[in-house]
């Protein structure tokens, strides 16, 4: 009887048409495993979250900077400045109190914008106070960057991008500005690499580099045009030296675009494309970047589809980053609960450690791949996390499954034995057999309790289809490591 194993391998998204690929991966991501592994390819749990500290406002985390083993939060309408004991200092109060803020640093001054005003706060004296230069743009800019001693920043609704002098965020001559000179639009956000000054416009981008001319530093790099603008200007984060962004252009949008040297390159598969470009409300979208266990992720939410997404660069693949959240009450009172985008909301590496904003309420959470469970989410703070398998066919033939093994990590559950009543580690198998259309009956199998290391469950019978989708499922709090889906399989006669 043949014996078939499914590996874990392709798109991370379905196709547009199920029966072409149903595959759909949540809060879990692909590994590619080594030399002398015993698989190719495995799913690991995505990382989970743990309360970090609480800022003492209670409100929105907009912004965050770390310099000099201190960081610097934007909350509500707050500006803090926070040690890695937990102590926050108010420094200062902006005028707005919720949305995108951007904060950059020269190492003398901390920089805020909000979209209204701009806020600059001098470290050595602790004076916090607002840009009242009147060459500096009203309303304000709501992202700012940062490159060689000086404050960047597209000035709103118009074509023109503004310098600050060098090293002092506060002073803005009259002529230190420059156009977009390839075509006749406005800028959506300026943007810096450590060479380059990136003014993207709604459909194309310009490159200026900074020459050390007294009079103005940047000029245009000549023949250099990037035929990419820019969807989403919070879309925008350095990595590996150079950048990631949602992109458009006059044919289209919703592409996650890298650039290799000046040319632009579609960084996601078919299929995670097709995903983002269903999305209807794109403009809002914020991402951040992260390093953690040697991958570097790209993620990416989008607040009013409600949608999050994590991106490896190592894997190429875009998974959805999903948190519960409650949707209203039942009729009895109870609480109801769906997943939707991830808790997380900007991002600092501070003392050796991933901190993240929550942007329900003033929460820093740590992300952690040890941590199983997202901080305050859902009735039990359980992550929600699901592989949808590739399609198992052959050349349209009738096929019976007549067993199943779910290869995986077991054991691992770090509740112990004799407390598991009530939530053991369990694994969800759902089948579809006409291609991913529809699931129909499910099964539910145990991946071990603590210590139960060559825990393994066989299930069998289960009857004849042509198009096999197997979905696995589990939010049980461990570490969940899936290995293969193992069959045995007979086919009909040719």
């Amino acid at each position: 009887m043949p014996v078939v194993s499914i590996p874990f391998l392709g798109s991370a998204q379905p196709a547009t048409s199920v029966t072409v690929s149903a595959q759909n991966w949540t809060n879990m991501f692909q590994v590619n495993g080594s030399e002398g592994a015993k698989y190719g390819k495995v799913a690991y749990s995505t990382p989970g979250t743990e309360l970090y500290y609480n800022v003492p406002n209670g409100s929105e985390i907009r912004a965050l900077l770390v310099l000099n083993n201190l960081a610097y939060i934007v909350a509500g309408e707050i500006l803090y400045q926070m040690n890695t004991s937990g102590t926050f200092v108010n420094l200062g109060t902006l005028s707005t109190f919720t949305g995108r803020c951007s904060i950059i640093t020269n190492g003398l001054q901390v920089m805020v914008v909000d979209g209204l005003k701009g806020y600059s706060y001098t470290i050595s004296s602790g004076a916090f106070a607002e840009i009242t230069d009147v060459d500096f743009a009203s309303p304000a800019p709501q992202l700012v960057v940062y490159q060689s001693g000086r404050a960047i920043y597209a000035k709103p609704n118009s074509d023109q991008f503004y310098i600050s002098a060098v090293n002092d965020f506060t002073s803005w001559a009259a002529l230190d500005f420059a156009s977009a000179e390839s075509d006749p639009q406005n800028l959506v956000a300026a943007f810096t690499t450590q060479l380059d000054l990136l003014l993207f416009g709604k459909y194309n981008t310009e490159v200026w580099v900074n020459t050390g001319d007294t009079v103005f530093p940047y000029t245009r790099r000549q023949g250099v045009l990037i035929e990419y603008g820019c969807a989403a200007p919070f879309s925008i984060v350095n990595v590996n030296n150079t950048v990631i962004w949602l992109a458009q252009n006059d044919q289209g949008q919703c592409l996650l675009l890298t650039l290799n040297g000046y040319r632009p390159q579609v960084i996601t598969d078919k299929f995670a494309t097709e995903t983002l470009s269903r999305l209807t409300t794109i403009r809002d979208a914020e991402a951040f970047v992260f390093q953690m266990d040697g991958v570097v992720y790209y993620a990416i939410t989008f607040p009013t589809e409600n949608k999050s997404f994590l991106f490896d660069i190592s894997t190429s693949m875009l998974i959805s980053w999903k948190s519960w959240y409650q949707t209203g009450t039942d009729y009895s009172g109870n609480a109801t609960y769906d997943c939707g985008r991830h808790l997380s909301r900007c991002y600092m590496f501070f003392d050796n450690k991933h901190i993240v904003g929550d942007y329900r309420t003033g929460r820093l959470l740590r992300l952690r791949p040890d941590v199983y469970t997202d901080y305050s989410c859902g009735p039990d703070n359980s992550i929600c996390r699901s592989v949808t398998m590739p399609v198992l066919s052959y050349k349209k033939l009738r096929m019976e499954v007549k067993s199943l093994i779910v290869d995986c990590e077991s054991g691992v559950s770090p509740i112990p034995a004799a407390t598991t009543t009530g939530n053991q580690p369990l694994l969800t198998i759902e089948v579809s057999k006409d291609g991913g259309r529809t699931f129909g009956y499910r099964r539910i199998v145990s991946i071990g309790n603590q210590g139960e290391y060559s825990k393994f469950s066989r299930l069998l019978k289960f009857g004849m289809a042509r198009d096999w989708v197997f979905k696995l499922s589990t939010n049980h709090p461990s570490f969940i490591g899936l290995n293969a889906v193992i069959l045995e399989v007979e086919l009909e006669n040719e």
